[in-house]
């Protein structure tokens, strides 16, 4: 495999200061304060700098502590996740399925601002447009 490591997380993790295990403690402490287990590792953190994928609900969870920790918003994309341009998507994200996955979903939309400048990242399946909720 020949991978990139992702610069776009390591800029972010220097910005904010933290180490490996320091980040993945922080994600495995915010996961169970939302119910969750997530078992992310120092391991895990290094593959994504490394340039491994993540789960969406995962970036989720990494953007928000560390949007805490440096006291702006960071979004999955801010640290170089999900970029739709790369042919490497292998299973369609889809939609949570679990409670405690559509609250930190919406947590996540929450935070977002109105007024922030449209990122261009936002993809949606065809699948997804002609869903019923789309005709209701």
């Amino acid at each position: 495999m020949n991978r990139e490591p992702n610069a776009q997380l390591i800029a972010v993790m220097d910005e904010a200061k933290v180490s490996n295990k320091g980040l993945a403690k922080r994600m495995t402490d915010e996961a169970a304060r939302r119910g969750m287990d997530l078992g992310t590792t120092h391991i895990a953190v290094k593959r994504w700098r490394d340039g491994s994928g993540i789960k969406p609900q995962t970036a989720a969870i990494m953007a928000d502590v560390l949007s805490a920790k440096l006291g702006r918003r960071i979004t999955p994309g801010d640290l170089g996740f999900f970029d739709h341009t790369k042919a490497t998507a292998s299973d369609p994200i889809g939609y949570p399925s679990t409670v405690p996955d559509v609250l930190s979903m919406l947590d996540g939309l929450a935070q977002e601002r109105a007024d922030a400048p449209a990122s261009g990242d936002l993809i949606i399946a065809d699948a997804d447009l002609s869903s019923p909720s789309c005709h209701g």
